[in-house]
């Protein structure tokens, strides 16, 4: 069976991994080759529908990793999120935005020191990992996850295991600038370590163009993504033209500026009310149970916004709310059991 993968005609299973700074997602797609147009883009039909890995239920699992300290061993994703609300690791030992340590623009030169405090903090039995080895140990979870999980989604329609027959190749959608900053080959570096089978790296907006095309495009000016950084289709025809919905500005760091922007915020909005969401929530007055509650907000922000389109005419009347669960309604503010909303014109200013 092994031998089938070299073959030419061997099928193809298409991988791709979007590496969020935030949240990650997983999908795959099993591609015929047509042995008489090889090297062209259309040798591959596809065989079986595009298909998510769920974790937990949900498309997008965390970008995270944490030390645990008891156990020896790295812990990722949403299973960061369980051991610090059951006790077993600090808030502390949390880390996120890890590809932005590979960004050396001044725009997140304050999210690379936290980072690098973090790599510090580190016990010695770490042994000092670098931005790129938490990538590599961050990919390698996020890969062997998906890969059981497709084997064992495969397992149950009865269906043979696709990584002993196919070719496996797997794409990483990443910002655009990675290429202009020539981190590219780093990313390449740290997902071969990984054990992720013949990277490759696709700019976001090369992914989009590639989502626009594959999915049945509607008429113009229809948005594809409901996000406040999403693609809007201009026009059809001979060529496909794009635009983004809200401007970047080149910088690497995109959503996760968002949300730290929105955190800061959030901070100030709800400062009058902190000491009683504490209360609500049977928490101490410590920096960590409010860097809890905060999380809390920008995780709920974080799913918000996907589903909120920034650029409405009726944007200013309208309002965002935010889950924090255990929070209690306050007379006179916009806070109602578990929910606070806040005005999107003040969501609006964040950028």
């Amino acid at each position: 069976m092994e031998a089938a993968a070299n073959d030419r005609g061997a099928p193809i299973l298409k991988i791709g991994i979007d590496f969020g700074t935030t949240n990650s997602a997983v999908a795959h797609a099993l591609l015929n080759r047509d042995e008489a147009n090889s090297d062209s883009i259309s040798r591959r039909l596809p065989i079986e529908r595009l298909r998510n890995v769920l974790f937990d239920g949900e498309k997008e699992v965390k970008s995270q990793l944490a030390w645990d300290s008891d156990d020896k061993c790295w812990i990722w994703g949403n299973e960061v999120d369980r051991s610090i609300h059951n006790g077993d690791i600090p808030e502390s030992s949390r880390i996120t935005m890890i590809k932005l340590g590979l960004d050396n623009t001044e725009r997140t030169r304050y999210i690379r020191e936290q980072l690098m405090q973090k790599l510090n903090d580190l016990p010695t039995e770490c042994h000092q990992p670098s931005i790129e080895d938490l990538i590599s140990i961050y990919l390698e979870r996020l890969f062997k996850y998906a890969k059981d999980k497709i084997i064992s989604s495969r397992r149950k329609r009865g269906l043979y295991d696709v990584f002993e027959v196919a070719k496996v190749e797997c794409a990483i959608c990443v910002p655009a600038i990675y290429f202009k900053l020539g981190v590219n080959q780093s990313m390449i570096s740290a997902a071969e370590r990984a054990g992720i089978p013949n990277p490759t790296l696709i700019s976001e907006p090369d992914a989009a163009a590639h989502f626009m095309m594959q999915t049945e495009l509607e008429e113009p000016h229809s948005v594809k993504e409901k996000d406040f950084i999403t693609y809007v289709v201009e026009s059809q025809g001979d060529n496909l033209k794009m635009r983004q919905g809200v401007r970047g500005n080149g910088a690497l760091c995109g959503a996760a500026l968002l949300n730290g922007y929105f955190r800061d915020d959030f901070a100030i909005y709800a400062r009058d009310d902190m000491l009683d969401f504490l209360v609500d929530l049977r928490k101490p007055n410590t920096p960590e149970a409010i860097e809890g509650i905060l999380s809390t907000a920008v995780a709920d922000f974080e799913k918000a916004k996907k589903c909120f389109h920034g650029l409405s005419n009726d944007a200013k009347a309208r309002k965002m709310t935010i889950h924090v669960p255990g929070i209690r309604e306050r007379p006179g503010r916009d806070i109602k059991d578990g929910r606070l909303s806040i005005p999107t014109e003040r969501i609006i200013m964040l950028f």
